[in-house]
């Protein structure tokens, strides 16, 4: 049977796939474009199951980036309808794909940014695959707090079902909130700075903690984002070596981006901080931003391929830290 899992959801496919596996006992594998054997992989299990045969699943992750040659292969493959099962992740289902007794299309997508309804329901319903109980009050909350990434969200319906000990009614809107603020800004963000600040030590201590912590989608969406940010920052905000306080409120408005984010950026210290913001103007051009998108956009698919996010962002933070050592000479 093969199960062709469409749509813009991961998240959604991740745990498809994951529910699967509990119901089904099999040898489960995944499949990447970069494994050289595995067309002869799976014509084999095709053809090679039986009565007294071991299940076998294979998880091809990244079917858009095979070769034609190999994905028109692969759909010539008759593979049987029980004991071999191939899920295979992609956005849409190529033109010569029909449903049938051995072949299912499942479709899985998330809301478009501005249903908010369609929001809420889809965090109740992530609420629920981990057995967590949730009312709108929360969902909305969520949804302000963290946005529309399934990654984040699923990262503080856990945070909150491990705090709340699976019942959320021990605990008010207000220390939710204080919950999801302050574990999801406050580690997720200092490593985006210390990343483009290029300090160190902190980049080292926050690294490990945030890994073990949040899912490696989940980090490098936060760098991307912070990122971005820093790009429109880069865009339209014109270097100088002091920017005051009416400076970044009035870049704030302009941008949409909040005031702290914007005074961070713009090395701005308010009275009682005790560290020195860096002014990212300075160090960055719309060049040097465009390149650390690019390697983010790398590292991303390197993650989605089972790439160790600690290796891949500590080799990105020494790149970019001797760039901007050779910057400053």
């Amino acid at each position: 049977m093969v199960y062709f899992l469409v749509g813009n959801s991961s998240l959604g496919k991740d745990i498809y796939v994951a529910n699967f596996l509990k119901k089904v006992d099999g040898q489960y594998q995944k499949v990447y474009a970069d494994d050289e054997n595995k067309l002869d992989e799976l014509k084999n299990a095709a053809v090679s199951f039986g009565l007294f045969s071991d299940v076998k699943i294979y998880d091809i992750v990244d079917f858009e980036n095979w070769s034609k040659k190999d994905r028109e292969a692969f759909l010539k493959i008759d593979f049987p309808r029980d004991n071999v099962h191939v899920f295979v992740r992609i956005e849409s289902v190529p033109k010569e794909v029909r449903e049938s007794e051995k072949v299912k299309i499942l479709s899985f997508e998330t809301p478009k940014e501005w249903e908010e309804d369609k929001w809420i329901q889809f965090i109740l319903n992530l609420a629920a695959n981990i057995e967590l109980s949730i009312n709108d009050e929360i969902a909305r909350l969520l949804l302000k707090q963290v946005g529309t990434d399934e990654y984040a969200l699923l990262t503080e319906l856990q945070k909150i079902k491990a705090y709340s000990k699976g019942n959320t009614s021990q605990l008010t809107i207000e220390e939710i909130a204080d919950i999801v603020y302050k574990r999801t800004v406050t580690k997720l963000d200092e490593l985006c700075y210390a990343l483009t600040e290029g300090d160190s030590d902190r980049f080292r201590a926050v690294l490990d903690e945030v890994c073990n912590e949040y899912e490696p989608p989940l980090i490098v969406y936060s760098l991307g984002k912070h990122v971005v940010e820093l790009l429109n920052i880069v865009e339209n905000v014109k270097p100088k070596d002091v920017y005051s306080w009416p400076d970044v409120a009035q870049v704030s408005k302009e941008l949409g981006i909040p005031t702290p984010r914007v005074a961070r950026f713009l090395g701005f210290k308010f009275k009682g901080q005790r560290q020195n913001p860096v002014n990212h103007r300075k160090l960055y051009d719309f060049e040097s931003v465009r390149k650390l998108i690019e390697e983010l956009y790398f590292i991303d698919r390197q993650v989605k391929l089972g790439g160790d996010v600690r290796l891949l962002l500590s080799n990105l933070f020494l790149k970019l830290r001797k760039n901007l050592e050779k910057q400053s000479k």
